[in-house]
């Protein structure tokens, strides 16, 4: 390979960039990229998630704004609230789908969080949530015979949440009144760890024609 040889001549100069203008550059969004509508609104809507929870760590009230994860919480500020429905929200996620439970906060150990049986079709998430956070289950049966031939009031079965088959001789289940026919209606109790099969939802199919039954709430503690 030869020397290298002399510089060429100077070409012609470019043209000339656009100098910003004194307005943009006092714009503190100058040089940021733009967001769109859809990322804004992605923003707005996590921002007011966070407020949410932040809320409902600070103010539990009970209320559908401010929702508890159970009544149990109500019963850790110290305020003295009386037995009623508060907002409960066991999954802690949006306040939008907390639903209104009664509780109890006479019992001497623990406060209750009672709900409706029907409850674990509509907010099946809530109610694992809600065992999932309780260390005990109650529910009470009432229940009478249709026809008094042959009925034998501890012979009803019903079923849990897990589909498990509960009757009088359960663990953690007994009769609190062994009549039921005519006027009377016997009472079945089931207190259980076993928070997974509550609340009993219904009658078994095997016994549907020989009882009549109401159940009760199941509470949560």
């Amino acid at each position: 390979m030869g020397e290298k040889g002399p510089a060429g001549p100077k070409g012609p100069p470019g043209q000339a960039g656009k100098t910003p203008s004194e307005d943009n550059i006092l714009n503190p969004d100058f040089g940021r990229r733009r967001r769109s509508t859809d990322e804004s609104d992605d923003m707005s809507t996590i921002v007011d998630h966070m407020e949410d929870n932040v809320q409902y760590l600070h103010e539990p009230l009970g209320t559908l704004n401010h929702p508890v994860r159970t009544c149990h919480d109500l019963a850790l500020t110290g305020n003295n609230f009386k037995n009623g429905h508060y907002y409960v929200d066991p999954n802690g996620g949006s306040k939008h789908d907390a639903f209104m439970a009664y509780c109890n906060f006479s019992q001497t150990h623990e406060t209750h969080t009672c709900v409706k049986p029907s409850l674990v079709h509509s907010s099946s998430s809530q109610v694992r949530f809600l065992r999932l956070l309780s260390t005990f289950g109650k529910q009470q049966v009432a229940y009478s015979c249709k026809d008094e031939v042959g009925c034998q009031c501890d012979a009803a079965q019903f079923i849990g949440a897990d589909r498990q088959t509960i009757d009088s001789q359960s663990d953690g289940a007994k009769l609190l009144n062994t009549r039921c026919s005519g006027s009377d209606q016997a009472v079945m109790e089931v207190h259980t760890p076993w928070t997974h099969s509550l609340p009993i939802t219904s009658l078994s199919d095997s016994h549907s024609s020989q009882f009549s039954y109401q159940l009760g709430d199941a509470c949560f503690y």
